[in-house]
């Protein structure tokens, strides 16, 4: 299978489901454990953002998003992490969080996104990941992106590790203007 042919595999996979398994960092979808305030959809049109306090940052999202929160670990150490999440049939909005143990971190970023990458996209073809992949910066923390666009769908995927933080962003639409909106849209706080 080439390149081309994962890649489709993968935008299929995300917006025919509906969901991404972001099984390497146990990152599935589950009940919310957190309540959230209704607002009105694209938060942004408004001028508001949805604001997580203990997140540390705000995003656009279409809809308000489901919260939930779950243990896992990462080389043997315990992480929390949290999730949120606005789901339609054709289109996915989420940011995910964990912090990361200190002995993880000792790889030095690089060493630690190269890691990331290969727990949270474990059951995606790394090679046509990897290839797509271009390192970005948010408020001088690294990050990588991972994009993939054609006449069906967009999917943009973000890794950013700040301080000992390492944030997951993902939007897959059929609209790529929303998909640029949410992802321009996160800040930190």
């Amino acid at each position: 299978m080439n390149t081309y042919q994962h890649r489709t595999q993968f935008v299929c996979r995300l917006i025919v489901e509906g969901m991404v398994a972001v099984a390497g960092l146990g990152m599935l979808t589950t009940l919310p454990v957190a309540a959230y305030e209704p607002a009105p959809p694209w938060q942004v049109a408004q001028g508001a953002l949805y604001a997580s306090s203990s997140g540390r940052f705000a995003i656009a999202f279409p809809t308000p998003p489901e919260v939930t929160s779950e243990d896992d670990d990462i080389e043997g150490e315990p992480i929390a992490i949290h999730t949120y999440q606005s789901l339609t049939a054709a289109s996915q909005y989420m940011v995910a969080y964990a912090d990361l143990p200190t002995g993880f971190l000792e790889q030095g970023e690089q060493g630690a996104l190269d890691q990331l990458r290969d727990y949270v996209f474990d059951d995606i073809d790394l090679d046509a990941l990897v290839g797509s992949e271009i390192n970005v910066q948010l408020s001088n923390h690294p990050g990588r992106r991972y994009r993939y666009s054609n006449d069906d769908a967009t999917i943009d995927l973000r890794l950013y590790l700040v301080d000992e933080r390492a944030y997951l962003l993902i939007a897959a639409d059929q609209n790529k203007t929303d998909v640029d909106r949410f992802i321009s849209s996160f800040v930190l706080r």
